[in-house]
């Protein structure tokens, strides 16, 4: 995958003073390299349509979303969130569409609190 490529993506999938997440991205994605990035775009494009099943799982579900994120917005996420019965939402200020990878403190913080908020009701 040329590098121009991999910086394209990386200026989409975090905010351009997220460095050290850019960083770690393009690390990421010339790891991969530009076949297997290919076969992942393709399958993105052509996966069947399964957000009307969303409804009938049953399991609790933590969402996290970028404020900031250029590739798929808050609305999706929001939606995404909204179809799930027992879904937990989060928005991440000024984040973009890798929280975990530019906020991994605060993601862990919310991660512990939904497993701990989970395991209280299964008491």
């Amino acid at each position: 995958m040329p590098d121009a490529v991999i910086d394209m993506l990386a200026s989409l999938a975090v905010p351009k003073e997220a460095t050290k997440a850019a960083e770690t991205f393009k690390a990421m994605a010339r790891r991969i390299g530009g076949t297997v990035g290919a076969v992942q775009a393709r399958s993105l494009g052509s996966r069947a349509e399964i957000t009307s099943r969303l409804g009938t799982l049953r399991m609790p579900a933590l969402v996290l979303w970028g404020e900031a994120d250029q590739i798929v917005p808050v609305s999706v996420g929001q939606a995404l969130a909204d179809a799930l019965p027992h879904a937990h939402f989060h928005i991440l200020p000024e984040c973009g569409h890798l929280p975990t990878l530019e906020e991994p403190a605060e993601c862990a913080v919310l991660f512990v609190e939904f497993l701990e908020d989970e395991a209280g009701r299964g008491r």
